[in-house]
């Protein structure tokens, strides 16, 4: 009796586990077809076709495609001898053919009526040295090499890390929650968003990574790269606007534009700053790459190391990537000097500073000892200074008072944005008292000297600060905003004053 019992249950455990293996499958297809989507999308494709090579039987089996195309029919499986494809099965490195030229358009079988494509473009992917796939991205016209590169790079890099993660979490079964709970975040991530809400919600993702550790978003503004989103729920993370420096791990990321793993021996070394506290356990810094350009560093760290497995820091680098292209799908731009975040005057752009304040007001009770200030900082006697003035030094004014007026060039942590024309809003975090008085002073004492401009022209400029300290984590946004607005007017009325705090009479 109890053998059949025994029996009966084991069979249960291998029918549950078959089903979690069936399951895990489906979904790691299902994540496969979202990322060969954005990479068409990203790479302005007409089609794209990703196939598994099966040497054993000498057949190319499709697993997923993407076109625009309406007149197409796909095959699941084709032999090599049926197929151009199959001369190209042993290839390393990518491989670009010209119908017409390389290949007769009537080799391109999936189109009917008409062939439309011009290019195609052959991406081997490689494992253990053996060329196991191969996608093929179809033009109708060539494309730009830059975003196209980009984009290429970005997809290899995925599929890798999610074909390792799959194997993993297949040696793992029990993990299948963990594996369900990944592939959530990749939907989430892929869903139509503002920049700065993808951006926010990659946040969100990567601390559910690494819990009771914490991730910290860097861009570039007011001339330099500094740190500029904290998770939510981030553990002891850097305040807002520290400065990057050099023989950091983040800087190590953005010269080689690749994720940079260290384990912290000694509190070295350091994650962005000399200035920071001794740094413990592991960090990643994972650059995100939009059309070729280091747009932002995601850092994400742990005072624990043994967290990084293998499977994490696959998942870090491949969630970043898909956010890269998806960035880049969303954000279009026609100078290559654009930043994702800053404006052309250097200052953080509005949806930004806007949400920087709004996670740090949820972050006051995860801080107590830290204090952030909120607030506006204008041009003093700006009516009589613009009268004086053509568009482009007006232009410059604004971008040098950006600069200036940088926390960081004063010794301190904060970020300055764009609110409106000679209107900036300003995020300075420390735990001192009186940071914003002292900031102010040490701007004033840059300002005693005439400002110049490159013709010889001269103006005595002065700035005014309208602020407010952020304690109530109960108040929305819109509150705190205003609360800041209202100093600024009433600072504004006083000819002399350099400073007004919200509150105080």
């Amino acid at each position: 009796m109890s053998e059949t019992i025994d029996t009966d249950s084991a069979r249960e455990h291998n029918q549950k586990k078959r089903e979690q293996e069936e399951s895990a499958l489906r979904k790691f297809k299902n994540v496969l077809k979202d990322v060969v989507r954005l990479l068409r999308q990203a790479s302005g494709a007409d089609t794209i076709n990703l196939y598994w090579i099966n040497k054993d039987r000498k057949q190319l089996v499709q697993e997923t495609y993407a076109t625009i195309w309406e007149n197409t029919t796909f095959r699941d499986r084709m032999a090599f001898n049926e197929s151009y494809l199959g001369r190209y099965r042993d290839i390393t490195e990518p491989v670009i053919l010209e119908i017409n030229k390389d290949i007769p358009q009537e080799a391109l079988v999936h189109y009917y009526d008409q062939v439309p494509i011009h290019f195609c473009y052959l991406i081997p992917f490689t494992n253990n040295e053996e060329t196991v796939a191969l996608t093929v991205l179809e033009f109708s016209e060539k494309p730009a090499d830059a975003s196209f590169a980009e984009a290429l790079d970005a997809y290899t890099q995925a599929l890798r890390n999610l074909l390792q993660t799959f194997l993993e979490l297949n040696e793992l079964m029990d993990t299948q929650s963990e594996w369900t709970r990944y592939e959530e975040m990749l939907e989430r991530l892929d869903r139509r968003h503002a920049s700065i809400k993808l951006v926010e919600r990659l946040t969100y993702q990567l601390q559910a990574l690494v819990p009771k550790g914490g991730v910290t978003l860097l861009c570039q503004g007011m001339g330099h790269w500094s740190t500029v989103l904290n998770a939510a729920e981030s553990v002891k993370p850097l305040p807002i606007g520290v400065a990057l420096e050099e023989n950091s791990i983040v800087h190590q990321a953005l010269v080689s534009g690749k994720p940079e793993f260290s384990i912290h021996f000694n509190g070295n070394p350091k994650r962005v700053s000399s200035r920071e506290e001794i740094s413990r356990g592991a960090s990643i810094a994972v650059p995100v790459l939009v059309n070729e350009r280091r747009q932002m560093v995601a850092l994400i760290y742990h005072d624990n190391p043994l967290i990084f497995s293998e499977a994490v820091k696959h998942k870090v680098i491949n969630l970043v990537r898909v956010v890269a292209l998806r960035l880049a799908t969303e954000w279009k731009t026609s100078s290559p000097d654009q930043r994702l975040f800053s404006n052309e005057y250097d200052a953080f752009e509005y949806d930004l500073w806007e949400t920087v304040l709004r996670t740090e007001m949820k972050r006051l009770v995860l801080e107590p000892d830290m204090t952030t200030w909120f607030g506006f900082l204008t041009i003093k006697d700006l009516s009589k200074i613009r009268t004086r003035l053509r568009l482009e030094e007006l232009r410059k004014l604004q971008q040098d008072t950006v600069r200036l007026a940088d926390p960081s060039a004063h010794n301190f942590t904060g970020i300055l944005g764009f609110y409106a024309d000679y209107v900036y809003a300003f995020v300075l975090q420390g735990t001192g008292e009186n940071q914003v008085e002292e900031w102010a002073r040490s701007v004033k004492r840059k300002l005693e000297e005439p400002y110049k401009f490159g013709d010889g022209k001269q103006i005595n400029l002065s700035v005014q600060i309208g602020y407010t300290v952020v304690k109530n984590p109960g108040l929305e946004t819109d509150e705190i905003i205003a609360q800041a607005k209202g100093a600024l007017s009433d600072v504004v009325k006083y000819p002399d004053a350099l400073t007004y705090e919200y509150g105080i009479e």
